[in-house]
This record gives C-alpha cells, sequence and structure tokens, in this order.
C-alpha cells in the first residue's frame, strides 16, 4: 500500500528534498522494512506469543486467576506502550529503557518470553544510547502484544 518515498523520488528527478508533511509518521517506508526483518527473528514465537502455563503454575492452574493475571498484564503493557510513545515522541531514550526493563519482569511472569526479550532489547538500546535501534524495536510492541491478547482470549473464558 501507498506510494514509497523512493517511487516519489523518482518521479521528481531529483529535484531538490522532498519534505514530508508536517506531522507526517516518522516511520518511513525503510523503517518499516527495518521493522519487517526484525519482526522475523521473534517469528518463532508468534506461534504462541504467551505460554500461560507459566502463569498458571504459579497459581495452582486456577482458571479464573490464570486470565485475571493475563488480563492485568495486557492492561498495564497497553498502559506502557503509551508511556513508550510519550518517551519516543519526547526522543527520550533512557526513559524508552526504563520502560522496557519496567514491562520485562511481567511479561516473564506471565510466560510472554518472546515479548519480555523485545523489553530486553529495548533496555539495552536506552543503556546503550542506541536510538536507531530503539526505532527498530518500538514498532514490533503493538503487533505482539495484539497477538497476545488474542490468544489470551482463545485460551482463557470469562
Amino acid at each position: 500500500g501507498g506510494v514509497k518515498h523512493a517511487e516519489i523520488a523518482k518521479d521528481a528527478g531529483g529535484m531538490g528534498n522532498i519534505e514530508p508533511a508536517p506531522n507526517a509518521s516518522a516511520v518511513t517506508a525503510l523503517d518499516t522494512m527495518e521493522a519487517a526483518a526484525l519482526d522475523l527473528v521473534i517469528a518463532v514465537d508468534l506461534a504462541m506469543p504467551i505460554d500461560l502455563d507459566i502463569l498458571g503454575i504459579m497459581v495452582n492452574n486456577d482458571p479464573a486467576k490464570i486470565r485475571r493475571f493475563a488480563v492485568m498484564f495486557l492492561t498495564t503493557a497497553r498502559e506502557t506502550l503509551l508511556e513508550m510513545d510519550t518517551a519516543y515522541a519526547h526522543r527520550d531514550l533512557a526513559a524508552l529503557g526504563q520502560l522496557g526493563h519496567k514491562l520485562k519482569a511481567s511479561a516473564k511472569t506471565v510466560g510472554a518470553m518472546g515479548f519480555a526479550d523485545l523489553c530486553e532489547a529495548l533496555e539495552t538500546a536506552g543503556g546503550a544510547n542506541d536510538w536507531l535501534q530503539a526505532e527498530e524495536l518500538l514498532p514490533q510492541f503493538p503487533v505482539l502484544l495484539e497477538r497476545i491478547a488474542q490468544q489470551v482470549e482463545e485460551e482463557t473464558q470469562e
């Protein structure tokens, strides 16, 4: 979908710089491709993004508690992703790293290991002052969280 930056540049015949519209998304076609390539790194986890058996062990396999804790994780993760958006908008890499760290432990607790790995990678990028790495990781969070939410919905019931 849509016109790629390279196509626009080609059509313009290299005439000057092409500025994006004000408030245009910071994600370019290249960033999107890089994110898609990185998404393949955790592709093995996508078949089962959350292992609810890990959570089950902690709550004596009580289905109501498994669902309650999984839903609590999803709520916390969604709130944290909003905080990440704010930190990103403010170009606050240290805050992004701290948010990755904060979310990593709860992800591991509920068995969302691929998500925890993503959090750890963001935490590392924050510590290493690696803005490009953080920008590559951030688009993967909502995608993976949505897959986790779908699995929680399929495997637990009210």
